[in-house]
């Protein structure tokens, strides 16, 4: 900027770069820079090495959300959802063996299921889960039309295979279920919400990282080997080397 020759020039210069705008400008700098950084080569290295650990954790939540539970409605004939529904309670045991399922009504909660009814899936039964949009949900009232008034999962269970209709229009939910159930059974598959919590996740990570770093190189340059390796004893190899206990 130039220097103002008068005082309407200065007053002019502040009105035009007040301190929100000014502000506004440091923000949009820093936030520059640090998108500069996060793409240099030496971070996107440290990126794909962190991003295991991060899946990791963020496949771990997804079982949480599993052991927690969920109501989950069922396929039923009558044409609204809202009308005559039925629920069943689903969660993963703590060992993360099996899924256990329990009916149960709108009204009643997890604890007050009745568990003389329950129905144990085994993890290692199961082939696939398949999150469902309208029209991939058949009617159980007539063969081989689609129900388009539903959301949710299907398991599909042994080799036949035996299918189950767990339904919620939580898309949460749907994304979770699907995720952990994935991450049982060793499909190595994401959804596009757990892929947004990853990278969210991997950016703190990096940014906190390098907080006290000034300048990220671009690469960095391993030292050549020295020439003259004569500091080193000749009978090191048959020097012995004695280890007190303290």
């Amino acid at each position: 900027l130039e220097k103002p020759d008068t005082i309407e020039k200065l007053e002019e210069l502040l009105a035009a770069h007040s301190y929100p705008h000014m502000k506004k400008i440091w923000e949009k700098e820093r936030s520059a820079k640090e998108a500069e950084e996060l793409q240099s080569d030496a971070v996107k290295e440290l990126r794909e090495y962190l991003r295991p650990s991060i899946v990791e954790l963020v496949l771990k939540n997804r079982k949480c959300v599993l052991k927690s539970g969920y109501k989950f409605g069922k396929l039923v004939k009558s044409k609204s959802m809202q009308k005559g529904q039925q629920f069943w309670f689903w969660k993963l045991d703590a060992n993360e063996k099996m899924l256990i399922c329990t009916d149960c009504s709108n009204t009643e909660s997890s604890s007050n299921a009745n568990s003389s009814g329950n129905i144990k899936i085994d993890i290692a039964d199961i082939q696939s889960v398949v999150a469902g949009g309208e029209g991939d949900f058949p009617k159980s009232s007539t063969k081989g039309k689609k129900n388009s008034n539903v959301r949710g999962i299907t398991l599909e269970v042994g080799d036949k295979p035996d299918l189950y209709h767990l339904l919620t229009f939580d898309e949460q939910t749907i994304n979770a279920w699907c995720d952990g159930i994935n991450a049982l059974i060793g499909v190595n598959k994401l959804s596009i919400q757990a892929q947004r919590q990853v990278d969210r996740f991997l950016n703190i990570e990096l940014k906190m990282r390098l907080l006290e770093l000034d300048h990220i190189p671009n690469s960095i340059e391993i030292p050549p080997l020295p020439k003259n390796f004569d500091w080193i004893p000749k009978d090191i190899a048959d020097t012995k080397i004695s280890v007190t206990k303290v």
